[in-house]
């Protein structure tokens, strides 16, 4: 994923070994018999079908996932709050740290 010119977020999958994805296709076994089993793609034009149409269904799967992730930059934002030491009328008050024991207690 990367920002496009500061413009649109895009999404792109590649990959070096295409066998790693598997399809349908016709397979010759050692005997010279042929049969239709799930095996993997190999390098070639014939597959750029079934091979766009994985890389597709991967980018649609992650895109399902990262739409699904809560924004947490609200979060952030009253935390930093909350553990901001706060200078007022030349007084500084001291900020929570959540590790520290002392503050735990409270």
């Amino acid at each position: 994923m990367y920002d496009k010119f500061g413009l649109i977020l895009r999404i792109e999958t590649t990959t070096n070994d295409v066998s790693f994805f598997k399809h349908y296709r016709e397979v010759e076994q050692r005997d010279g018999t042929r049969v239709m089993k799930w095996a993997g793609m190999r390098k070639g034009i014939y597959n750029l079908p079934a091979l766009r149409l994985s890389l597709a269904a991967a980018n649609r799967r992650y895109l399902e996932f990262i739409s699904a992730l809560d924004d947490s930059s609200a979060g952030v934002r009253h935390l930093y709050k909350v553990t901001k030491t706060i200078i007022d009328n030349d007084r500084s008050y001291r900020s929570f740290n959540f590790f520290d024991e002392d503050d735990q207690t409270l």
